[in-house]
């Protein structure tokens, strides 16, 4: 049990405060990837509010919209369920869970999908804050 208590104390901690300071923890052209990703949900989501929810970026509009984030050979769109359900005929050269979708460095990012995935999601948002008031 000591042997856990001593390798939690010292694993790095995050402790992000804004989607640039996530981004500034990438390497350079992780950091542009990023940077696209972050662009195309700005463009689609004018209205959303940037914030770091989970320690990961996340754009939220009566509620979260969507996450990205970065691994070694891909970037993940996470958006809630059931998103990727009803987009996936248009997700089928990607690989993707019940909420998120891998996107590899080596393809350009499906930028018109991604406006759609989270146009429709923004939209299902404020369906149900609507029905809720």
């Amino acid at each position: 049990m000591r042997a856990v208590v001593i390798y939690y104390k010292y694993m790095a901690k995050t402790d992000y405060q804004s989607i640039d300071d996530y981004i500034a923890a990438f390497a350079p052209e992780t950091q542009t990837k990023l940077q696209e990703i972050r662009a195309i949900l700005h463009d689609a989501l004018p209205d959303a509010q940037e914030t770091i929810s989970y320690q990961i970026p996340c754009f939220k509009n009566d509620g979260p919209v969507a996450y990205f984030s970065a691994f070694a050979k891909h970037l993940t769109l996470a958006v809630p369920p059931p998103t990727i359900d009803h987009f996936q005929n248009e997700l089928t050269e990607y690989k993707t869970s019940k909420s998120v979708v891998q996107l590899p460095y080596d393809k350009p990012l499906p930028k018109t999908l991604i406006r759609k995935m989270v146009k429709w999601r923004e939209a299902e948002n404020l369906k149900t804050a609507k029905g809720s008031a």
